[in-house]
């Protein structure tokens, strides 16, 4: 075994591995002094080897009478070393992974939310839908659109703006009528640009959201005339799950 190279590994010089093999043959230890002169070596030069040795915890040293004897440490304790090197590397990869992770991919937005000052609320998050190039925005609509929420002029004007766009629309309704209008969608399956279903019996949602672009539009679901906007893309990316595992267990209207 070429005890050296593999204190090389360590971060030992090649003359510093010397060093500690000539300690490790003395059982009693030794001083500089004979270490000089078993090595041939100025004692300058010996006490560089054992001050680095020392720090990289592969020999100790013991303070006597005499003066300054220096001992190897066991290899089987050199061998716990090359353990910690191990995780130390592992750790060190990971943690260059991630770095590198991040230069590559640097945030380039900050979530932010938006409210709208006007007291048409309602209507003008809607038409934040298009100041963005979108092909589709998905509906969740867990409880009838009350006709006092939103004019049915603005209504008409939000579906004709949409399909001048083609812009296409999926839409979850409430899971059974119950006297309120589903105005917002015009009530009906043939709604151009669009596929509607109703959501599972039991569905425990209630606030109205629309995903967009990377945008969440939360709007109101008792007449407040109020919602707001969130704009991140982790969370319409979630959403956007979320609605379509709702989508496959829906049935169609």
């Amino acid at each position: 075994m070429d005890i050296v190279r593999l204190l090389v590994h360590l971060g030992c010089q090649e003359s510093e591995g010397e060093t500690y093999l000539a300690l490790l043959k003395q059982s009693s230890g030794a001083s500089v002094l004979a270490l000089s002169k078993l090595l041939n070596l100025p004692r300058t030069t010996v006490y560089g080897h054992v001050d680095s040795l020392c720090e990289k915890n592969l020999i100790e040293k013991s303070e006597q009478r005499r003066g300054t004897t220096y001992f190897a440490r066991p290899l089987k304790e050199i061998a716990m070393l090359y353990d910690q090197k191990i995780k130390d590397i592992q750790r060190a990869k990971k943690e260059l992974i991630a770095a590198a992770y991040m230069e590559e991919t640097p945030r380039t937005y900050t979530p932010k939310f938006s409210l709208s000052p006007s007291t048409d609320r309602t209507k003008d998050l809607i038409d934040d839908i298009f100041s963005h190039d979108v092909s589709e925005v998905l509906c969740f609509w867990p409880s009838p659109w009350r006709r006092d929420t939103l004019h049915g002029s603005s209504i008409a004007r939000f579906h004709r703006e949409r399909l001048e766009r083609k812009i296409s629309m999926r839409v979850l309704l409430p899971s059974e009528k119950n006297g309120l209008s589903d105005g917002f969608f015009m009530d009906n399956p043939s709604l151009p640009l669009a596929q509607i279903r109703r959501l599972p019996l039991g569905t425990g949602h209630t606030m109205r959201y629309i995903v967009y672009a990377s945008k969440v539009l939360y709007l109101s679901c008792r007449g407040e005339h109020d919602g707001f906007i969130v704009d991140s893309k982790e969370l319409a990316e979630t959403t956007r799950s979320q609605f379509s595992f709702l989508w496959e267990q829906a049935r169609l209207v």
